[in-house]
């Protein structure tokens, strides 16, 4: 039977643009590509989760727009639960615009619309799924009072994916999840910290998340993953091999889960 896994999170649309490179200040350049995706780091690792055999739920605002309507549409065609996925009315989806030089930079900006919406009263509505999951990932694109009433909900095992990172946040943020998922940036921002750049600091980041249990994994920066000193030897291990096999596409195409076959 396929693992249940429930994702409160984000939708976004990607308005993308492809050019040698970036614009300075004022500047029009001429591009050569333009794509649309389906994007946001929730809807993203739901698809992903669900192209890897798992049965996923979505909960997440879209606007009362055509791309809500196309987005809504997205999940149906892929088989994904979207059934606390709500249209939000007066209000638009949100949007990405980013912009792709040929040497990888970017420059994006982003428009939350109807994921500023998402709130607790949504989780209230969807405990009964969220109390059931096997798995619940979190990001920080909606709120984080939001992530902390899901987790709480939650008596499996809980993803914290900390980005983008937060200045202000309740700190029980991070007493919640049993893997927090950041890079080094993240984990300076959301730890209050002198900047993390090795494993040299996973005592440190531990002690700050003021839960040492809690296993505390790095996957895009670090060679080693950053795990919690009071995980047991075997879990510690297969954490490990797990995160080192994974290897991620170096691109400048700017494509996310949701397109990926």
């Amino acid at each position: 039977m396929a693992s249940s896994i429930v994702i409160v999170g984000s939708c976004m649309i990607d308005f993308v643009c492809y050019s040698s490179r970036l614009p300075r200040e004022g500047e029009t350049l001429h591009g050569y590509k333009f794509v649309t995706n389906f994007g946001g780091k929730g809807a993203n690792q739901c698809v992903a989760a669900h192209k890897l055999g798992a049965s996923t739920t979505m909960i997440a605002r879209v606007g009362d727009d055509l791309w809500g309507d196309k987005y809504i549409n997205n999940f149906k065609d892929l088989g994904i639960n979207h059934m606390y996925v709500k249209k939000t009315t007066g209000v638009s989806t949100g949007i990405a615009q980013i912009s792709v030089a040929d040497s990888g930079a970017n420059q994006i900006i982003i428009v939350a619309g109807a994921n500023s919406q998402l709130s607790v009263a949504d989780i209230l509505d969807s405990k009964s799924v969220i109390e059931k999951a096997d798995v619940l990932v979190c990001q920080l694109e909606t709120s984080s009072d939001v992530a902390i009433e899901a987790m709480k909900l939650c008596k499996g095992q809980i993803i914290l994916n900390g980005a983008p990172a937060l200045v202000k946040y309740d700190p029980e943020l991070l007493t919640l999840p049993s893997i927090f998922c950041v890079n080094e940036l993240e984990a300076s921002e959301l730890l209050r910290h002198a900047e993390i750049k090795s494993s040299i600091d996973n005592i440190t980041i531990c002690k700050l998340m003021k839960q040492p249990a809690i296993m505390t994994i790095e996957m895009t920066n670090l060679d080693e993953p950053i795990i919690g000193e009071d995980c047991t030897k075997d879990t510690k291990e297969r954490v490990r091999e797990m995160v080192l096999a994974f290897e991620p596409k170096k691109t400048n195409e700017c494509n996310d889960e949701n397109n990926y076959n």
